[in-house]
């Protein structure tokens, strides 16, 4: 928790749950005195059976072999019939499970077509738009899920994460404040670019969506077509602000973002402050972003950034 070359959010920790034995990332844990809470519930040191590393595989903490049956974490259950999700969960949820909320949504979608449009409502009001025969929605009410993109392609239907409207920094604090975060600069206008049928679109500050063509982010979507990368646009400067895998509906981490900066030739974002917890974080500008890491990135902000 405070080693500062240790992520939270690769760090899974095994223990008893009853007659269970479950296994969830650090960051769903909140650490106490004597122990430590996870969904309002409090667990001793005892109960706790091995910590380790995700990525590495590499053991913390093992009092005894880990070769039993293990469970996950909670997670959260999406309704059965479309409904408002926001009045059901507490938006902290939401940004947490997005990528497991978009994923139910999808498949709500597919398998109740005369829905489609009821269940994209359940994430918030959106606006349509159609261009060269490419039918798009796009939430537009800052919520949780702001800016997810409905398309409707020659494959079928599929969603597209987007940044969403940032997290309250003080609520963050409040919820996730051991977990390790970046701070960035986020000034210009905001390109989110991604594929329909092997063409390239950018909807630009959530605002509005456009066709790419001959743009120099498309051939690298074409090649990774279940990658969006959202890009600043400033003084004729491009800076990648963020990557998302829409396999997974997860963002990636900056060491990702590095590597994809690199190949294409620009830089990231500039980073203010890195690798911080975000319990840390102080007094920031306006104009910066916050990338949170929890089992996805979590965007925050003191206040929503003014990207002029």
């Amino acid at each position: 928790m405070y080693d500062p070359f240790i992520d939270p959010s690769e760090v899974e920790i095994v223990f008893q749950d009853s007659d269970l034995f479950r296994c969830v990332l650090f960051t769903f844990i909140e650490p106490s005195v004597d122990g430590f809470y996870y969904r309002g519930n409090f667990y001793p040191f005892h109960k706790i059976i091995a910590i380790r590393d995700v990525r590495s595989g590499r053991y913390f903490l093992r009092r005894r072999p880990v070769s039993f049956r293990m469970v996950g974490d909670l997670g959260i259950e999406v309704p059965d019939f479309p409904v408002y999700l926001r009045a059901v969960y507490d938006d902290f949820l939401l940004y947490r499970y997005s990528p497991f909320v978009l994923a139910s949504v999808e498949s709500r979608m597919r398998e109740r077509p005369g829905q489609i449009f009821d269940w994209f409502k359940a994430l918030g009001s959106y606006v349509s738009f159609s261009l060269d025969g490419v039918r798009l929605c796009m939430i537009r009410e800052p919520v949780p899920l702001r800016g997810t993109i409905l398309v409707f392609g020659r494959k079928g239907l599929r969603l597209l994460k987007s940044i969403p409207t940032p997290y309250p920094l003080f609520r963050a604090k409040d919820r996730i404040g051991i977990n390790r975060a970046v701070v960035q600069e986020c000034h210009g206008a905001l390109y989110h670019y991604f594929i329909v049928d092997d063409r390239c679109f950018c909807s630009v500050d959530m605002s509005r969506i456009e066709m790419c063509v001959d743009d120099m982010f498309c051939d690298f979507i074409r090649d990774n077509g279940n990658t969006s990368l959202f890009i600043l646009k400033k003084d004729d400067e491009n800076y990648l602000l963020a990557v998302c895998d829409q396999s997974e509906f997860r963002f990636m981490k900056i060491r990702e973002e590095k590597r994809i900066a690199a190949f294409l030739g620009i830089s990231i974002a500039p980073v203010k402050i890195d690798n911080v917890r975000v319990r840390d974080i102080g007094a920031i500008p306006n104009d910066t972003l916050i990338k949170i890491y929890d089992y996805d990135v979590i965007f925050s902000a003191q206040s929503e950034p003014k990207r002029s």
